[in-house]
């Protein structure tokens, strides 16, 4: 469901990812997909704004991290991705706004949308960013 953000306070609840082998793709998708799933943490604390319309929009910096061990030298690295996610739901504005803060655990599902504006030069810039709409 697009736009779903779940707010539960990390659990270990996810051991790891389960791809079967039986889904046929051609079968059961008659269109395409655009679904992202974050977990992560929240880098700074969410940024509320009011658009023109008087509804809230919430921004969250949502960092991902995956580790593991070099085979030549054994030592672990780590390399940290950077999401941005916009919330648009107000009753999901709401609850970032109330419950969210920097170095929260994060579940989100939302959909990737790149989007063009222009800068203070008037030139044309793209950003890609995880956007949830609606909730439910």
């Amino acid at each position: 469901v697009a736009g779903l953000l779940s707010l539960r306070l990390y659990s270990p609840f996810i051991s790891g990812w389960v791809i079967s082998s039986h889904f046929d793709a051609r079968r059961h998708m008659a269109g395409s997909v655009n679904k992202v799933i974050l977990v992560g943490n929240l880098g700074r604390d969410p940024e509320m704004r009011s658009m023109q319309s008087g509804d809230r929009v919430a921004n969250l910096s949502v960092a991902t991290s995956e580790s593991w061990r070099d085979r030549q030298s054994g030592e672990r690295r780590e390399k940290t991705e950077w999401h941005r996610v916009v919330i648009f739901d107000q009753k999901l504005v709401e609850i970032a706004e109330k419950y969210l803060q920097k170095g929260s655990k994060v579940y989100l599902e939302g959909q990737l949308q790149t989007r063009k504006w222009s800068d203070q030069s008037g030139q044309e810039k793209y950003t890609t960013e995880v956007v949830l709409q609606r909730f439910g």
